[in-house]
């Protein structure tokens, strides 16, 4: 089960990821650049924006222009998406946070279910029935039922918080991811329109 959880949590954090494929950032030694490369529908784009003399550069399909061959229009166009995707970006960086937190959650609930089945096995273990008369067999009953009941009442509540936090990880992206795959799709018909209206 704990396997099952933790699983699950890499690989939403994972589908993040790689939903995030679609804008990745490298750091050049020798200048401080952020390169964003998208590949929808069959359109290839990179848009590489240097820092240090603040200069955009696109290349669209193998058009390259750079953000001052842009009109104002274009340039506004852009602009106004281009901070939707850094704000659908910062929301699901900080949904990672959240994921990373929940996943310590449901790792700790998954432990206190390991520990109260061990607990259980220990007391099973314990009983060395070969040895025991019926008598001593029934003396220890009414202890070994209370710490079963005990222990199945803490697993059982256990299971339920894990189950509640589990749902919380699976839906906890689902409309970021969505918000950023839409406004990536929005860039990149925008771009494409942009390089094919460029001489």
């Amino acid at each position: 089960m704990k396997t099952k959880l933790i699983t699950a949590a890499l690989l939403i954090v994972s589908t993040v990821t790689l939903t995030m494929a679609c804008t990745s950032d490298v750091r050049a030694a020798s200048e401080s650049t952020k390169v964003s490369q998208i590949s929808l529908n069959n359109n290839h784009i990179t848009v590489r924006f240097d820092e240090d003399k603040g200069i955009r550069h696109y290349t669209v399909n193998g058009k390259a222009f750079t953000w001052n061959d842009l009109t104002p229009n274009q340039q506004a166009r852009l602009s106004a998406i281009e901070e939707k995707l850094d704000a659908n970006e910062a929301i699901i960086q900080s949904n990672e946070q959240d994921i990373r937190e929940l996943s310590v959650q449901v790792e700790a609930k998954a432990a206190d279910v390991e520990r109260a089945a061990a607990a259980i096995e220990q007391a099973l273990e314990s009983l060395d029935i070969d040895n025991m008369t019926v008598r001593e067999l029934q003396q220890k009953m009414p202890e070994i039922e209370r710490l079963m009941e005990e222990n199945e009442h803490l697993m059982q509540a256990k299971e339920v918080e894990m189950l509640v936090e589990e749902s919380r990880l699976f839906s906890i992206d689902e409309e970021a991811i969505a918000a950023l795959e839409a406004q990536a799709k929005v860039y990149e018909q925008a771009l494409v329109e942009i390089a094919s209206e460029l001489e």
